[in-house]
């Protein structure tokens, strides 16, 4: 009896964790890549809404050497917000918008101060 019941929930578990994404939110899960002359960043957009970005300077020597930021993202009309802290800093809590460009299949991100429109390019 108690084998049927662990069965049952665990079944039920996996059948609420492959929720499907609605079309336009699955444009957005994956690996995207800026890169400029100075700067690499990429970041993941997960489909449980996790995001990660790793940040790394190309002509400095800096310590650290990357800046790990964590946090959520989330798809609201044809708004992606993304809110993040870096890792080893939580209370730095930051906050960037974007948009997705479906006919070149890039992601148009604002810099964090909000002075520049960043092209990411999908990785994956």
């Amino acid at each position: 009896m108690l084998t049927r019941i662990f069965i049952v929930a665990s079944f039920a578990a996996c059948l609420a964790s492959c929720q499907s994404l609605p079309a336009d939110e699955k444009r957005l899960v994956g690996m995207w890549r800026f890169e400029d002359s100075n700067t690499i960043v990429e970041m993941r957009l997960g489909s449980d809404h996790t995001f990660q970005s790793e940040m790394r300077h190309k002509n400095e020597l800096t310590t650290p050497g990357s800046f790990p930021y964590r946090g959520q993202w989330r798809y609201q009309g044809t708004q992606l917000t993304i809110d993040s802290a870096m890792a080893y800093i939580p209370t730095d809590r930051r906050t960037r918008t974007g948009a997705i460009d479906t006919a070149r299949d890039v992601l148009l991100v604002k810099s964090f101060d909000g002075t520049r429109t960043l092209t990411y390019r999908r990785l994956r």
